[in-house]
């Protein structure tokens, strides 16, 4: 993601020189500065770690059986005021039905 300053939280630590990594979600987000967003791109354990720290999020629900056993953690919509929402039908670029969302 070009220009983009890139934080990593991996334990242990990796080796690539454009990362700067780190080993707690505190230490990620003091490593973010004043940045005005912060964007974490998960895995599921990395959601669950962060999401007490969230104030927003944004969320795509995909209306589909998925296989898998990673899943975005459990979250109450009731705590979260949505300020916009679109729906796509299954189309040649999405294979289900979306729901893009900013609770």
């Amino acid at each position: 993601m070009p220009g983009r300053k890139k934080h990593r939280y991996k334990q242990p630590a990796g080796t690539d020189d454009r990362v700067e990594w780190v080993k707690s979600v505190d230490e990620a987000i003091a490593a973010c500065g004043d940045a005005e967003e912060v964007m974490v791109i998960g895995g599921g354990r990395v959601y669950e770690q962060f999401l007490p720290k969230a104030q927003k999020l944004y969320l795509t629900h995909i209306d589909a059986e998925v296989e898998g056993d990673t899943h975005f953690p459990d979250y109450d919509p009731d705590e979260w005021e949505s300020v916009f929402s679109e729906f796509h039908d299954a189309d040649a670029q999405n294979f289900a039905q979306l729901l893009l969302r900013d609770p």
